[in-house]
C-alpha cells in the first residue's frame, strides 16, 4: 500500500503552530486571549505550549479549545475562549452525593484514546478494544461529563461487572434515541466511497461498539468479511463494509486513512486517526503514523479480502 504524508491546509496563510490546530500567528493569539480569560476568572496560570497550570498544579488541555476556536470567525475566540475558561473555573458536581439509583441511569460507556485519561491507573479495567483505544465508564451530566476514577464506581461497596453493564445499557439506550444523519462519501475521482454517519450526540463515536446495529441503521449489512472502521472525533464515524466488490476497496482505505487523519486534526473531542478492521467483534489497527509518515499496513488475511492478493 501506498504512503501517506500529512500536509499543511493549504488555506492557512502561514505556518502551522505544531502543537495547535492553528497557524502559529494564530496560536500566538489564541494563547494570549486564554492567558487573559484565566485573569478575569481571577486565577494565575502558566502557559505552555499545548495546556496551561494554574496555581495550583491543575493542567488544563488547550487542543479542543484550539479546534473550537478554529472553527469560529477569530472576532468571535474572545467570547468562546472566555465562556470556556468561565465553565472550568466553576467546580463541578462529583459522584459523591449521587445515590446508586441517582447515578446508574447517568453512567455511559464511550470510547477514547487511553492517553486522555488522567493517568495509566485512572480506569485500569477498561475495555482495551486495540492500541490505545479502549472503553471507559464516564458519567453523563446535564451540562458535562466526567470520567471518575474507577474506585468511585468500587467504593461503593459493590462490584465493578454491574456499572460496565450500566454503561453498556445506556449507551444503547442513547443510541436507540439518537436521530443518525448518514452520508455517502465518493472522493472526486469516483472510486473508492466509503459511508458516514454523524449526530449530536457526543457519544455517536461510541455507538461503534454497538456496529452491526449502526450499521443497519443505515442500511448496511456486514457480510462476514469485516469492516473498515474510523471514529475520528466524538460526533462521527465512517466506516466502509468489506463486500465482494474488490476492485475499489484499497482506494476505499486509502481515503478512509486521509478522512481520519483530518477529522481527528481539525474537530474538537478528537479521538483516533487510525483506522481499523472489525470482524467478528475483533477490532484490529491497519494504520500507522511515524511523525509526519502516515502509513497503511494490512496482514496477508485483509489483503487477500481487499483483493491485494491471491487466495
Amino acid at each position: 500500500m501506498p504512503l501517506f504524508r500529512r500536509g499543511r491546509r493549504q488555506e492557512e496563510p502561514s505556518e502551522p503552530d505544531g502543537t495547535l490546530p492553528l497557524t502559529a500567528a494564530q496560536a500566538q493569539r489564541f494563547r494570549a486571549l486564554v492567558r487573559t480569560a484565566w485573569a478575569e476568572a481571577g486565577r494565575e496560570v502558566t502557559m505552555y505550549a499545548g495546556h496551561v497550570v494554574d496555581d495550583e498544579g491543575t493542567q488544563f488541555g488547550l487542543w479542543n479549545l484550539a479546534a473550537l476556536c478554529n472553527a469560529e470567525a477569530e472576532r468571535d475566540w474572545p467570547t468562546v475562549i472566555r465562556q470556556h475558561v468561565r465553565a472550568l473555573s466553576v467546580p463541578t458536581p462529583g459522584i459523591d452525593n449521587l445515590t446508586d439509583d441517582e447515578l446508574r441511569p447517568m453512567v455511559r460507556s464511550r470510547l477514547v484514546d487511553r492517553g486522555s485519561l488522567p493517568d495509566t491507573v485512572w480506569q485500569p479495567s477498561a475495555r482495551e478494544f486495540v492500541g490505545d483505544l479502549v472503553e471507559s465508564l464516564c458519567v453523563d451530566f446535564p451540562d458535562h461529563v466526567m470520567t471518575p476514577r474507577e474506585s468511585e464506581f468500587t467504593d461503593r461497596g459493590g462490584a465493578l461487572g454491574p456499572w460496565l453493564d450500566a454503561g453498556r445499557h445506556n449507551l444503547h439506550a442513547e443510541l436507540a434515541a439518537t436521530a443518525l444523519e448518514h452520508e455517502e462519501v465518493t472522493p472526486p475521482d469516483g472510486t473508492g466511497w466509503f459511508d458516514v454517519v454523524m449526530s449530536e450526540s457526543v457519544y455517536t463515536a461510541s455507538f461503534a461498539i454497538f456496529l452491526a446495529e449502526v450499521l443497519g441503521r443505515v442500511g448496511r449489512h456486514e457480510q462476514g468479511r469485516g469492516v473498515l472502521v474510523a471514529v475520528p472525533f466524538r460526533h462521527q464515524i465512517a466506516f466502509r463494509v468489506v463486500d465482494h466488490e474488490t476492485a475499489d476497496l484499497p482506494l476505499a482505505l486509502q481515503h478512509l486513512f486521509q478522512f481520519a487523519l483530518a477529522g481527528y486534526a481539525d474537530a474538537p473531542g478528537g479521538i483516533t486517526p487510525h483506522v481499523f478492521w472489525v470482524r467478528d467483534g475483533s477490532w484490529r489497527q491497519v494504520t500507522r503514523l511515524d511523525g509526519d509518515q502516515a502509513t497503511i499496513q494490512v496482514d496477508e488475511e485483509l489483503a487477500r479480502l481487499l483483493g491485494l492478493a491471491d487466495g
